[in-house]
């Protein structure tokens, strides 16, 4: 007999997790363009990068991540 458990779709860690994160952290925001964490703190203080506190640790949103994305030019 299996264990119910491991048979439920609702208990796979995809569903515990979400389909994708919502917040990443400076580095992995920075990781992700191929810039400096620095030059990331230089673009929130120009004001083309907003960043939120949880606690202690400063994430950018998804959405956020995405908004700046389309804001860059076509080189």
């Amino acid at each position: 007999m299996r264990d119910q458990q491991t048979e439920n779709p609702e208990t796979t860690l995809a569903n515990v997790r979400g389909p994708e994160r919502r917040a990443y952290s400076v580095a992995e925001f920075s990781a992700m363009f191929g810039f400096s964490r620095k030059h990331a703190y230089d673009l929130r203080k120009q004001g083309q990068v907003h960043f939120k506190k949880i606690g202690a640790k400063t994430v950018i949103l998804i959405d956020e991540i995405r908004r700046f994305e389309a804001s860059l030019e076509d080189a």
